[in-house]
């Protein structure tokens, strides 16, 4: 649809008939695949210059999925067969560039969300979105979904020569134990043993593989990795080639360097969320908050989470959807 111009003080308004995607990480892909299969219309927006920005340009080459391809699969296709259990990084981008062409998504690159509010009297959520050598334009829609994903904005080593060799480096990743990765390991036992005890045989693995972090600055959770996945969301992850480089000095742990930052929602005048962008209901209703905002890939459940939650959000918005068209041929 044509842009509709105000005044030279407001940016040109564009109404969307289906959904506002923000974000065209998986998450974003997943909704936007969904809602396409159920023949919804949608405006996926990505800030930067590609589908999956944090895998394609924030991580290492020798990453892999740290979970079997069959738990990381985007919603409606499966994995290719001739993958391995755990994926490589270009196997799994291969297989978001193929989601993506499969479902015949179209990302406007380059356009960052300024801010979201939702109008109450036109009851559509107004979305300012700065896009690459256009300006800003401002999208309305009756439905807005936040995809931006948990690990939005990347954290680095502060000293940038540390970081120039830490991305040179050849990381190791030590994933194989008893010919099994240690988290299938944890999963197995846990259909034998409490989650307490599962955690105890975990962290003396990682004392076992890591010996003490202490010494370094680096203190354990003091919950265990499943307890603390399951109470938090969040995994304790320590990469191996980091932690080589904090034990020769090569980086430095210092008070500053490893907190996260803090990332602020754009959606404005909204209880949904913390003030660190995250929804407030934690694991149940993370999906869904009022008047037609939608939250994928927040529940703290990795790819798995973000599949279920794109199925959730495309089913409740096509049946508004299929609602508004039926009350249009009754009027018309």
């Amino acid at each position: 649809m044509a842009p509709t111009t105000n005044d030279e003080s407001t940016p040109p308004r564009v109404p969307i008939p289906g959904p506002i995607i923000i974000g065209a990480g998986p998450s974003g892909l997943a909704v936007a695949a969904s809602l396409q299969r159920l023949s919804v219309p949608s405006l996926l927006i990505e800030r930067s210059d590609s589908i999956a920005n944090l895998w394609n340009h924030q991580t290492y080459n020798r990453l892999s999925l740290h979970l079997p391809k069959h738990l990381c699969h985007l919603p409606h296709l499966p994995m290719p067969k001739s993958f391995p259990t755990y994926p490589t990084k270009s196997q799994f981008m291969s297989y978001l560039l193929s989601y993506t062409q499969s479902f015949s998504l179209k990302p406007i690159f380059n356009s960052t969300a300024v801010s979201a509010q939702f109008d109450p009297v036109g009851v559509v959520w107004r979305v300012v979105v700065a896009r690459a050598g256009v300006g800003e334009i401002e999208y309305e829609s009756r439905w807005l979904v936040v995809a931006t994903g948990e690990n939005a904005e990347p954290v680095v080593p502060a000293e940038e020569q540390a970081m120039e060799g830490f991305m040179e480096k050849e990381l190791r990743e030590y994933r194989e134990m008893l010919g099994m990765s240690t988290f299938e390991l944890a999963m197995d036992m846990l259909k034998w043993l409490p989650m307490k005890m599962v955690d105890r045989f975990l962290v003396m693995v990682a004392k076992i593989m890591l010996g003490n972090t202490k010494k370094y600055g680096l203190k354990r959770p003091r919950l265990g990795p499943l307890e603390l996945k399951k109470t938090t969301g969040k995994s304790p992850v320590l990469d191996i080639g980091t932690l080589s480089f904090i034990k020769t000095g090569k980086i430095k742990k210092k008070e500053d360097d490893l907190r996260g930052l803090i990332r602020y929602s754009i959606v404005q005048n909204c209880d949904f969320f913390t003030k660190e962008g995250k929804p407030k209901s934690q694991f149940l209703n993370t999906w869904k908050g009022e008047n037609g905002l939608y939250c994928a890939g927040f529940t703290g459940k990795g790819l798995l989470g973000a599949r279920t939650d794109a199925v959730k959000i495309a089913s409740d918005v096509a049946g508004q959807w299929r609602t508004l068209l039926e009350n249009k041929k009754v009027v018309s």
